[in-house]
């Protein structure tokens, strides 16, 4: 028994390590674990765990930097005063809860991230004082584009206007991985074109058989331009026609069988057509440089120390 005690002790002061301090706030490992663990679930899914281990450590550098800019700001908050009341709580619980198709759905989640409710409460209000900040010291300075600031943009940015070549495709993809050795996965694949060329149902064949998250959606992965997949994927995706599905497609990760769903032409956009996409986006340029602007200024006034070794 002294010995699981000892352990078991030893044990939390790994998982309490702390991985950062700002201005003497710590960021625990705890914290930046859990944080990551469901993007690298994500992850695990598509990608083999060679790859999957290289990526970790970026996963979670990107996210402790999150971390580090969330506790600059929430910092901040507090020193000017700014207050999210419980209704405000109550409203931003159930947006979340919105987006779930029952409580127990939630539940499960907030368990999968290890959160409780009233730990879920905490970080509700304080990402709300964050987003009062953000609206006071930054999005509320920045200034709409003119109607005169748009045409101009139009002008000088003519190849933006152009709708690029874009192809919908559903696709089946069945992952190499330690319980699917790769030969073992394209036999798998094999039988599964076979099935697809015999007139079965590409989308249920997907849900049922492939191992991306698009199955639940019949493997549909929506309209996409080229440069936004793997090239093996892309290639063979544009060169289909509407309603035919490719051969075998070998990638880095595994094989996937292509059905092509839809084809939009390249074609240009009026300025009437873009006009408000325009206002957004300027808006959103504008937005993100003050955003950093602002970040850095709180980041050059804070003490900011990690612990590189912690994130190993």
């Amino acid at each position: 028994m002294i010995y699981l005690i000892i352990f078991l002790f030893l044990n939390a002061k790994i998982l309490n390590k702390v991985v950062a301090t700002v201005d003497g706030e710590p960021i625990f490992l705890s914290e930046l674990n859990s944080r990551a663990r469901p993007i690298i679930e994500e992850y695990s899914k598509i990608v083999n765990p060679e790859e999957l281990k290289k990526k970790e450590k970026d996963i979670k550098e990107e996210i402790l930097n999150q971390m580090i800019e969330e506790k600059l700001l929430l910092q901040e908050a507090k020193r000017k005063g700014i207050r999210v009341s419980e209704r405000e709580v109550d409203e931003g619980i159930a947006e979340i809860k919105s987006r779930f198709k029952s409580e127990k759905e939630y539940q499960e989640e907030l368990k999968r991230q290890g959160l409780t409710p009233s730990k879920m409460r905490e970080n509700i209000r304080e990402q709300l004082m964050i987003i009062k900040l953000i609206d006071m010291e930054v999005k509320s300075k920045i200034e709409n584009p003119t109607d005169k600031e748009l045409e101009e943009f139009y002008k000088n940015n003519k190849e933006m206007m152009w709708e690029p070549e874009k192809v919908r495709v559903r696709h089946i993809f069945i992952k190499v991985s330690s319980t699917t050795p790769k030969e073992v996965a394209r036999k798998k694949a094999i039988k599964i074109l076979k099935l697809a060329k015999e007139g079965e149902d590409f989308s249920e064949l997907a849900r049922k058989y492939s191992d991306a998250p698009s199955k639940v959606n019949g493997g549909d992965l929506g309209f996409f331009a080229r440069g936004e997949m793997t090239p093996e994927f892309e290639k063979v995706a544009f060169s289909l026609n509407v309603g035919e599905i490719s051969d075998i497609v070998e990638t880095e990760n595994g094989f996937h069988i292509i059905k092509c769903i839809g084809k939009k032409a390249r074609e240009k956009r009026s300025f009437e057509d873009v006009k408000e996409d325009l206002r957004s986006y300027i808006f959103r340029l504008r937005f993100e440089d003050s955003y950093n602007k602002y970040i850095r200024r709180l980041r050059d006034k804070a003490v900011i120390k990690i612990n590189e070794d912690a994130i190993e």
